[in-house]
């Protein structure tokens, strides 16, 4: 009696899909299969990864032993990595996802809007992606984008020394967005700097730049006292050329 076995693989790592062909010749019919690890029947199915060993008896009772080994795909691997958005509330985010394992060709499906194997354009938020291989078989991960703080501006004004001075200054404070900050102050062409100085009155306005361009804008006035203002009146004398007598 002679035995050829083949094996078939699962289709997914850790699926029970696998099965083997068995071919029998010789012998005399009818045959029985005596399988270790739980299969049965001349081509066994749904079988798990692993070594099955068949002994075929025929109607004489004489027999033959042969085995086959089902194998499994790699199980699907992900790896995910998330780039910060430029600005707070851009759509600037990105995600650089990593897939191993499984039988290619691959197909993505993620929450949120994003598409393909590394999605740009993403907002701040976490991102989940379902991996499909050419077989079916699925892996899952998250990604979360993150997003620097809002730049916030806060500047206050000192006024001028004197009417029509320029002795004022304003002092800016900026926290969050990306440093190092550029600023730039203007009024006619004026001011520079974080914090200004030598200013006449008026209003001046800053556009602040973080080191990833994003920006912010606010304003401070600064005042002047009003100007000194001076009235003089005179008495005349009684005579010409002498002071006005004083009653007593």
């Amino acid at each position: 009696m002679s035995l050829s076995a083949s094996a078939n693989p699962t289709d997914c790592n850790g699926a029970a899909t696998g099965s083997i062909n068995l071919t029998v010749s010789g012998g005399t019919p009818t045959y029985s299969y005596a399988w270790t690890g739980g299969a049965t029947g001349q081509n066994p199915g749904n079988l798990s990864a692993g070594t099955y060993t068949v002994t075929v008896t025929d109607a004489n009772g004489c027999t033959a032993t042969t085995s086959a080994t089902v194998t499994e795909p790699p199980g699907l691997s992900l790896s995910a990595s998330a780039n910060p958005t430029d600005c707070n509330g851009a759509a600037t985010g990105s995600i650089n996802l990593t897939v191993s394992g499984g039988t290619p060709t691959y197909s993505y499906a993620w929450t949120g809007g994003a598409t393909g194997q590394n999605p740009g354009n993403l907002s701040a938020g976490t991102y989940t992606v379902t991996v499909t291989d050419a077989n079916g078989c699925t892996a899952t991960t998250s990604a979360t984008v993150t997003e620097p703080p809002g730049l916030s501006l806060s500047a206050s004004a000192n006024p001028t020394d004197c009417n029509g001075a320029a002795t004022g200054s304003i002092n800016l404070t900026v926290s969050g967005g990306t440093p190092t900050y550029g600023a730039n102050v203007c009024l006619d062409g004026g001011a520079t700097g974080q914090n200004p100085g030598n200013l006449s009155a008026g209003t001046y306005t800053v556009t602040v730049t973080d080191a990833n361009g994003c920006t912010a804008t606010t304003s401070a006035t600064v005042t002047e006292p009003p100007g000194l203002s001076l009235s003089a009146s005179a008495n005349p004398t009684d005579c010409n050329g002498r002071p006005r007598a004083r009653s007593i």
